[in-house]
Formats: structure tokens, C-alpha cells, sequence
């Protein structure tokens, strides 16, 4: 068997076992994948995910960090380390991430979403609200909430 294709069935196993919740059982899968191809950017995005199902944050965010670092132009992996981020209390930190992610993806309401929400903690509220008017017209259903609760 093609080593890239043995790579590719563990981690293709991890999505499925994932899917199923088993988040330990994925992280096994995805560990097999990098095991076989170091370079598995999605790899490493995947078992950052399953990492932060479990709550192990920092090793989340070495994950994230190395599919980064191996695929700069993937969105999901700013928006994921974002909202680490935000959870640790590191708004600044998520501010960037969040508007990297934008770079990236100008239509990721989630990230517009998010980094409303930074920015709002953040005092900067004209910011937050245009971040939220954005996400409403990208086609964000629940940001109409944050809209009526912040924007009288």
C-alpha cells in the first residue's frame, strides 16, 4: 500500500471515529496518519479539534499551531485557535486570530461573529456592532440576537 494512501485511511478512520464522538479513539487515528506523513496539515487541524472536544487546550493549540505552520492559508485553523483564545481570556490574541481568519475567509460569519465579541469586551463597540452587521448579512441566523441585545 502507498504510505500517502495509509495516511490518508487513518485519517479518514479519525473523521469517522470522530463523527461517532469517540474523540480518543480519533486522536489515535489521526496520531497514525502524522506518524506515517509528518506534513498532514488536515491531520493536525483534526486532532487540535478532537483535543478540544476532551479539553486539552494547550495540546489543541500545538495542533493547531503545527497545521498552521504546514498550511497558512487554512481559516478553520485561525478560527479554531481564536476561539482558544478567547476562552483563555487572551482578547487580544483572539482579535487577530479572528480577523486572520477573515483574511482569509470574508465570509466566515463565525469569525465576524467572534471577533465582534472580543471587540465588544474590548471597548471598541462601534467595531463589534459593524463585525455583527456583517455576519447578519453573510447570512448569520443567531447573530440577530446579539444585534438586539447590544444595538439599541
Amino acid at each position: 500500500m502507498n504510505v500517502m494512501k495509509e495516511a490518508e485511511g487513518y485519517f479518514e478512520t479519525g473523521v469517522a471515529t470522530m463523527g461517532n464522538a469517540d474523540y480518543n479513539g480519533s486522536i489515535q487515528e489521526y496520531t497514525n496518519a502524522i506518524t506515517i506523513n509528518p506534513n498532514f496539515a488536515d491531520a493536525y487541524f483534526c486532532r487540535g479539534l478532537a483535543k478540544q472536544k476532551l479539553n486539552a487546550l494547550k495540546d489543541a493549540e500545538k495542533d493547531f499551531r503545527k497545521a498552521d505552520q504546514l498550511n497558512p492559508g487554512h481559516a478553520g485553523t485561525h478560527y479554531q485557535r481564536g476561539l482558544l483564545k478567547y476562552a483563555s481570556g487572551d482578547l487580544q490574541g483572539a482579535e487577530e486570530s479572528f480577523s486572520k481568519a477573515i483574511e482569509l475567509n470574508e465570509l466566515d460569519a463565525g469569525a465576524f461573529v467572534f471577533r465582534g465579541l472580543v471587540r465588544k469586551k474590548l471597548g471598541l463597540d462601534d467595531r463589534a456592532f459593524a463585525d455583527w452587521i456583517t455576519a447578519a448579512k453573510i447570512g448569520d441566523e443567531q447573530i440577530q440576537l446579539l444585534l438586539k441585545k447590544y444595538c439599541r
